[in-house]
């Protein structure tokens, strides 16, 4: 409408993207109309995960591990699966003097939603990777936990290794072409600062958990 800016500066394709031919701003959001005739947000189109031919919106999973006890903050994010195209995986924040379970996270999942839903790994950390306004920085989450998932399945992966991971995916997945310096710098402390937590996965755990050395 004519009350929205008319596009990105200089960025014709991301314009032509996200405007309609009649100049509508495609905002994002994914909503659903209740039987009674109202509109309700579930997530946004770029965080929808398609699992098995199944729509998966990471807002009501969230709500659900949040809702759990010790739980302060939670981001469900897809990654590729070779049967079901993308699965789910949780990264989950403790509250001040809790301790959380991943496997306990998972299994109390397990007894609520379908079973398309449930996330197929659960990580337990300390913060999530926020932009300078503070909203989590999914994009992130995306590129760092195929690799984390591929650590967790090899038992004592340490520290180090965490940051070797960490140099493959700023190579893989954060070049910072077009960006500013100061863009760059915030996103790659954002991203190390996440890695950076991750401590040690012995034989019988299956995710990274926070604290190790």
């Amino acid at each position: 409408g004519p009350n929205v800016c008319k596009g990105y500066w200089r960025m014709p394709e991301k314009t032509a993207e996200v405007f309609t031919k009649d100049g509508y701003f495609k905002t994002g959001d994914v909503g659903k109309v209740d039987e009674r005739g109202y509109v309700h947000i579930v997530g946004r189109s770029k965080d929808l995960i398609i699992s098995g031919g199944y729509n998966v919106y990471p807002a009501e999973i969230e709500g659900y591990i949040n809702d759990m006890p010790g739980v302060a903050e939670s981001a469900l994010v897809g990654v590729p699966h070779p049967d079901f195209g993308e699965v789910g995986v949780a990264v989950v924040i403790a509250k001040p003097g809790a301790k959380l379970d991943a496997d306990a996270i998972v299994a109390q999942l397990k007894s609520q939603l379908a079973n398309f839903k449930i996330p197929k790994k659960c990580f337990v950390v300390a913060e999530l990777p926020r932009n300078t306004m503070g909203k989590v920085q999914k994009n992130l989450l995306r590129g760092v936990t195929p690799l984390l998932l591929d650590a967790a399945d090899v038992a004592g992966v340490h520290r180090h290794a965490a940051f070797e991971v960490a140099a493959r995916i700023a190579r893989n997945h954060f070049q910072c072409h077009h960006r500013s310096a100061g863009e760059c710098g915030q996103r790659q402390a954002a991203f190390h600062g996440f890695v950076g937590q991750l401590g040690t996965v012995g034989c019988n755990q299956d995710a990274f958990v926070h604290g190790g050395s």
